[in-house]
């Protein structure tokens, strides 16, 4: 089904290119860049007769390998004739260096992945999409056909599209991240998994006070976390929001959950206050970086933590010692998991207005909307990370020894930061390492305690005007509360002697107008 209007669609630009009628020519002229004018290949491979450069950006994670040396971004410019020059940015400066690069104009070609929170305020810099994705990418027209969805999210208030969908079916992406304990420590003191919040609490203290790993010392680090990793936990008080702190009541209401839901707000808070005022986590919670956190799970003897797979913490080796903890049940009942509905939809990619290829960048990106190398840029390349199994399945390499299945992928590839798409009958295909399996199950396992989908926002479109007002009170808002809750948990203070003040420093921060904003964006998704 994925496939079926490619024929129609390859016919139709076959025309269109031996001049058919004489306005759809020259619209399809107008398309193609003047430098490429007589390069460009509308259909096959190689895109372009003549080989071409672009220039890009890219945030190199801590995970990653060097970008000009993965195989999978190498087979793609072989294949296409395209070679990318690649800026590779350390991901601690990569927005600084992106938003710099907008407010200046001065951008690479194209930006495969993450640039401004929306394009509406730099449209002047941008090539609207929609035309291209209409004459050149039959690959991504194949997906919209299947999920029209994914072009509603697209398309700005402006009626144009400005950037290209990032798709990823698989559910267990649903629910990114899991609170890991012991279990080795569990079992030598004598203790079950954890169920509820006050037994949670009493694991961390026998692990801080129990010498769980029987060495005589008190040298074991209870839980530990980057961010604010806690607030893994906190359906067990309220409902479980995203970065953005909202939720969609069941009357299609947008509410900010931390004042919508305050006393669950609050009783969280004085929960994880005890644990932490008891010393039972981290002593670097609040101030321990990616690199270090990766570190210390592999070398220092740590209880629980908070990761998307196991092993990237605790390495291979020590999998098996940790299972999952189940969303806990708080003191009224409440047991929820968090969510991420639509974290397998995202918004990537930008296309630089002064490029001069255009048209071959877009057939460029329409590679990766086909199973064949959306599979490679998302899990690696063929006969290193994956392999195609003789009754048609996709199947995964085990990892040379010594580093996870992570690892190894974002050494061969880029991972989830390029356009692309894999649908949920390309995951009935999918045979994934341990990792992977072991998440399907956790995924099947949190199911009865997922909230609605409908509960979340989708991604949505702003104007140009509400983009510009969010980026300031997104920024606002977030510092505040992180910074507010940090304190209120270091230093032990009464929280709902605090909460007025609390409330009315939102209010003035423009709590109201950052809801209202989304409510207006949400209404306008919905009615489309």
């Amino acid at each position: 089904m994925r496939y079926r209007i490619l024929g129609v669609l390859m016919a139709a630009l076959f025309l269109s290119a031996c001049g058919g009628d004489g306005e759809d020519a020259e619209s399809s002229v107008s398309l193609i860049g003047e430098a490429e004018a007589d390069i460009f290949n509308e259909t096959g491979y190689p895109i372009v007769k003549e080989p071409i450069t672009l220039k890009t950006i890219y945030s190199k994670q801590a995970t990653h390998g060097e970008l000009d040396k993965m195989p999978t971004l190498k087979t793609i410019q072989e294949i296409s004739g395209i070679a990318l020059e690649i800026d590779q940015i350390p991901y601690f400066a990569y927005d600084e260096k992106v938003n710099l690069m907008f407010a200046s104009g001065d951008l690479p070609d194209f930006i495969p992945s993450w640039g401004p929170d929306s394009a509406a305020g730099y449209t002047e810099l941008l090539s609207p999409l929609e035309d291209y994705i209409d004459g050149y990418m039959p690959n991504l027209l194949a997906v919209f056909e299947e999920r029209p969805v994914y072009r509603k999210m697209l398309r700005l208030t402006d009626g144009h599209i400005y950037q290209l969908p990032m798709v990823g079916e698989s559910l267990n992406y649903e629910t990114p991240y899991h609170i890991f304990l012991n279990k080795k420590w569990l079992d030598n003191l004598g203790m079950p998994v954890p169920v509820t919040t006050e037994e949670f609490y009493q694991s961390l203290k026998a692990f801080k006070e129990g010498d769980p790993n029987g060495n005589g010392r008190a040298d074991e680090i209870p839980i530990t976390f980057t961010g604010i990793g806690e607030f893994e936990l906190v359906g067990a008080f309220t409902f479980p929001f995203g970065s953005d702190y909202l939720k969609v009541n069941s009357d299609g209401a947008v509410e900010f959950v931390p004042l919508a839901e305050a006393e669950g707000f609050q009783d969280f808070i004085e929960w994880w206050q005890r644990i932490y005022q008891e010393g039972l986590v981290d002593p670097e919670l609040y101030v321990i970086d990616g690199g270090s956190y990766y570190a210390k799970g592999k070398t220092e003897p740590i209880g629980g933590f908070r990761e998307w797979f196991d092993e990237n913490v605790v390495g291979n080796e020590n999998v098996n010692d940790y299972v999952m903890v189940s969303p806990l049940k708080g003191p009224g009942g409440k047991r929820l998991a968090n969510r991420a509905p639509y974290i397998g939809a995202g918004k990537t990619f930008f296309l630089s207005a002064a490029n001069p290829y255009p048209a071959s960048t877009m057939r460029l990106m329409d590679m990766g909307y086909t199973p064949e190398y959306a599979w490679q840029l998302v899990y690696g390349p063929w006969d290193i990370t994956l392999e195609k199994l003789p009754d048609g399945r996709i199947g995964s390499l085990p990892p040379p020894e010594g580093i996870s299945d992570d690892e190894w992928r974002y050494e061969n590839t880029v991972g989830y930061a390029w356009p692309y798409a894999l649908l949920s009958g390309d995951f009935e295909n999918y045979i994934g390492p341990q990792s992977h399996q072991r998440k399907d199950v956790r995924r099947r396992t949190l199911e009865p305690y997922l909230p609605p989908a409908e509960s979340y926002l989708p991604p949505l479109n702003f104007t140009m005007e509400e983009s510009t007002e969010l980026s300031t009170l997104n920024t606002d808002i977030s510092d505040f509360i992180t910074q507010q809750y940090i304190d209120w948990v270091t230093q032990g203070t009464d929280v709902r002697s605090a909460w007025p003040d609390f409330a009315a420093r939102l209010e003035r921060i423009g709590v109201e107008r950052y809801v209202a904003l989304h409510q207006a964006a949400y209404d306008r998704f919905m009615s489309e």
